[in-house]
């Protein structure tokens, strides 16, 4: 087998220092394989025959020819009625409380049971436990649906499959092709055979020419059953041996393959024990051909995930693990290691016989793989299907007459079905040949099904289908650009068409056992009585509004000027309406919910009169909100009658079995919504509102005229200029300005600024260092110029310094002045001392004589005050401050 070029160097193990274990990534076991997903082309080889360069994908090259092999689903029939209801959807409620619910039916119905509640709840716990996981995944589910070809007829076969209520039932239907090119179905209401537990897998082979053998693992057991056709197209079937879950080991078998020489099977338990079951005449051997540890691994796995795939030798088989595929041969009980996934969440799910050339194909939750046995740890390829995590995907691979191989991916949990077209080139290479599709099935995606059987027949491929409800259905799978030639017909009996009428009656028999689920009352009594009751309070209440409605009619008028006490907020015609009338004698939290005179029938007819009338309300301000109201539902009017029309589009449908009570009470609950919408728009207050009126632009005239100064001028920027902020909501005669707003305040610290020219900008050092590299000669007489103080004489419109003193022949000119010190120090001569860090020195400077009595030599100095002013350094010109240590606190103890 060709390979295609790869990328064998691996990554090194990295350690996780967190859990003290090397650990790989993901990425490490396919890389050194051909890797496709949907929009890569993979790997690439060049052909020195052709000068052609190869891909791994063809699908980028969907030409005409490839688009006419894509299939789809032609005809689709049901060839065979539901026998059962759709699984039952457990109550979304905690396992604990679920225990409590099965505690309490075993108490009702069986209270002589001496067990403890704790024990009985416990064993609740586990086994809800267990079908919640049974639910999501059961790993001993396998085929349940096999077809029987006839040894006598080539045109007939018999499709098997599991049925019935509980699903124990062998159904059998017969398939003929007829020379019309039809294809007929003759199903048969009665089973074929019945077996106590729930069928899991039917695995079917032959062993002669006239007879075959059907090997059914059920729940409970395993049976060996012996299959020949009658002369009245039918089976006679015959059960051969059973075999029980003591005689391999005490493991449950979860999958079985028929050893094609002889009339034996080989079973797989839930715990990787493989053994050999041969069944001759009244006898059975069981051999135990190995240990999950000598198959599998080197690895511990509590996963009860195990399948079998045939060999084209009959003593070597594939055993897959939900991590491992190993390949073992029976004669020397010895296992190669063919694959093996990395770290991860996703698992293997399924695995096929082997095919032609040695290609072995697999599935997992992520991908789908090929391998050639020949070559382990080296796939042939690995592609990403993009299905989400689902443990129940299977891959299936369907030989035409044209010697065409097809890939169908599908799952029990949908009716989803990919299709991939993957086969070997002219190089001997595997290539995928074009983009892989869906075939549109004939209801919906969301259909669960219990087995998908893919056929090939005398015009093509066919797809046959058992439902979660255990019909069976047929569906003929053609080239896009074709129509099925054959026609489906289905020959029903009366027994059938019984069938098929129960079929739509079925429903769940929730007899006592039901109760340990849930506990199903009618509540049909209670809700009559809720519902007259309060039909007949309505009766009564109206009855007794009559004389109240004709005395809120007439203080309706008057209201706002004949009440005492004021009004806490405006009030609309309803709560007028609602204010004139008696107090009620039940409150609630709103008022149109209280019960009151204008909850009647008589208070709508009173509307259509107009006696609610808006404008004869005598208040000191009213106002129409009825464009608000159009606002909030365009197409609602102020007219009455034109609103109950309105809610007329939103009434019930009116059947025979409407009952007349619904139509009356859908009839007044329009008129009373009519009755609140309409007396809802308008409102009324009690206080005027003066209109507002424009400010008196007096003030503002007055105030204008008292300014002394000239408006302040606009700030100019020059090379600089701020970044303007970005307003969501702006006006439209800003938005063409390019002008930056300066408030008053920084136009005003601004004004005594003025633009220089930095070209003749001269610096001036105001703290009295010299950078000079001239060596000054020391002298101790103090010049005149150290001996005077400086005038402060502000050169320049730029705010001055603040210095701590001057040095010693500091030319006068445009930079700010020093202030100097006026302290009396005790030495004579200047000093300047070094300070750590880069910090500006402590100057001395000395002063002219005090009240003119001391000459020269006896002049004291002025010790110079530190400045403010901040200068560049990590300290700013500061001393260093001396961080004092820390008491240390007492702190107390236990």
């Amino acid at each position: 087998m060709a390979f295609w070029p790869s990328n064998d160097s691996r990554k090194p193990k990295v350690k996780d220092s967190s859990k003290t274990s090397e650990k790989t990534t993901r990425q490490d076991y396919f890389k050194a394989s051909p890797y496709l997903e949907p929009g890569l082309i993979g790997s690439a080889t060049f052909s020195p025959d052709t000068l052609k360069w190869n891909f791994l994908s063809n699908a980028l090259s969907d030409t005409k020819e490839f688009l006419e092999r894509r299939l789809k689903y032609d005809q689709h029939a049901q060839i065979f009625p539901p026998t059962r209801v759709a699984g039952l959807k457990r109550p979304r409620i905690s396992v604990k409380r679920q225990a409590e619910q099965g505690a309490n039916f075993l108490r009702t119905y069986l209270p002589d049971v001496d067990i403890t509640s704790e024990l009985i709840r416990e064993h609740l716990e586990e086994d809800i436990r267990i079908s919640r996981e049974s639910e999501k995944f059961d790993p001993h589910t396998g085929d349940i649906i096999v077809v029987y070809d006839s040894p006598s007829h080539d045109n007939e076969a018999f499709i098997l499959f599991a049925g019935g209520q509980t699903s124990c039932d062998l159904n059998l239907c017969a398939m003929i092709h007829t020379v019309d090119a039809k294809v007929e179905f003759y199903p048969q209401t009665s089973p074929l055979y019945t077996f106590q537990t729930p069928i899991q897998q039917l695995t079917l082979w032959s062993i002669d020419y006239l007879s075959s053998t059907l090997a059914v693992r059920t729940v409970g057991s395993l049976h060996i059953m012996k299959l020949e056709e009658e002369s009245n197209d039918t089976l006679a079937i015959e059960q051969c041996a059973v075999l029980s879950s003591s005689e391999v080991g005490r493991e449950a078998p979860v999958d079985m393959k028929p050893l094609s020489t002889s009339m034996g099977l080989l079973t797989l338990g839930r715990q990787g024990g493989l053994f050999d079951c041969t069944f001759a005449t009244g006898t059975k051997i069981i051999t135990k051909l190995c240990e999950p540890s000598e198959t599998i691994i080197k690895r511990q796995t509590t996963s009860e995930f195990w399948r079998l795939a045939k060999d084209k030798q009959w003593h070597s088989v594939f055993i897959l693990s939900s991590r491992d595929l190993v390949h073992f041969d029976s004669r020397s009980r010895s296992a190669v290691e063919i694959f093996t996934l990395g770290e991860g969440k996703h698992i293997f799910t399924s695995i096929e016989d082997v095919q032609q050339d040695h290609i072995v194909q697999a599935c997992s939750t992520d991908r789908l793989w090929w391998f050639d046995p020949r070559y382990p740890g080296k796939p042939m390829l690995a592609y990403a299907h993009g299905r989400e995590f689902d443990q129940y995907l299977s891959n299936t691979t369907v030989r035409t007459f044209d010697n065409q191989s097809f890939t169908f991916l599908t799952s029990r949990n949908n009716s989803l079905v990919t299709l991939y077209d993957v086969s070997k080139s002219t190089l001997g290479l595997i290539q995928l040949n074009q983009s892989p599709y869906c075939l549109e099935p004939a209801k919906t995606f969301y259909e669960k099904d219990d087995g998908h059987l893919f056929i090939t027949t005398q015009s093509g491929l066919a797809s046959l289908r058992v439902s979660e409800q255990g019909a069976l259905t047929y569906t003929s799978i053609c080239a896009s650009n074709e129509e099925a030639e054959d026609e489906v017909v289905v020959n029903r009996n009366q027994e059938v068409s019984t069938m098929e009428a129960n079929a739509l009656n079925l429903v769940e028999n929730n007899d006592e056992l039901g109760a340990s689920e849930f506990a199903e009352v009618d509540m049909r009594d209670v809700y009559q009585v809720l519902f007259k009751e309060h039909f007949d309070e309505q009766q009564e209440l109206e009855k007794q509004n009559k004389d109240s409605l004709d005395k809120l009619l007439q203080s309706f008028p008057y209201l706002l000027r004949n009440h005492e006490l004021p009004l806490e907020h405006m009030l609309t015609t309803y709560d007028v309406a609602f204010r004139s009338g008696d107090e009620p004698e039940k409150t609630k939290r709103a008022d149109f919910l209280t019960d009151s005179a204008l909850n009647t029938l008589k208070a709508y007819d009173a509307l259509i009169e107009g006696r609610f009338d808006p404008l004869s309300v005598a208040a000191p301000w009213h106002r129409s909100i009825a464009q608000t109201m159009q606002c909030l539902d365009p197409e609602l009017q102020a007219d009455p009658k034109e609103i109950m029309e309105y809610l007329q589009k939103s009434r019930l449908t009116r059947d025979y079995i409407t009952p007349q009570a619904i139509v009356d009470f859908e009839l007044k609950s329009a008129k009373q919504l009519t009755f609140d919408l309409r007396l809802s728009n308008h409102i009324f207050s009690e206080t005027m509102f003066a209109e507002s009126k424009e400010a008196d632009p007096t003030l503002e005239t007055m105030t204008e005229a008292l300014t002394i100064a000239d408006e302040l001028p606009p700030v100019e920027f020059g090379y600089l200029r701020p970044m303007a902020k970005k307003k969501y909501y702006r006006d439209e005669e800003e938005l063409g300005q390019e002008h930056v707003h300066v408030p008053l305040g920084a136009r005003t610290l601004l004004k005594g600024w003025d633009n220089g020219d930095p070209d003749d900008y001269i610096y001036h050092d105001p703290y009295g260092v010299s950078t000079s590299k001239e060596r000054i000669p020391a002298s101790s007489k103090p010049t005149a110029a150290a001996t005077q103080l400086r005038e402060f004489v502000i050169q320049s419109q730029h705010p001055p310094t603040l210095a701590s003193s001057t040095t010693i022949g500091q030319p006068q000119g445009r930079g700010p002045p020093a202030l100097a010190s006026t302290q009396v120090s005790k030495t004579s001569k200047p000093m300047i001392r070094p300070q750590p860090g880069g910090q500006m020195p402590w100057t001395q400077v000395e002063s002219p004589p005090l009240l003119g009595t001391q000459d020269a030599s006896s002049q004291e100095t002025v010790v110079a005050m530190a400045s403010t002013q901040i200068v560049p350094g990590p300290f700013g010109a500061r001393p260093p401050l001396i961080k004092k240590k820390t008491a240390k606190k007492r702190v107390g103890g236990f």
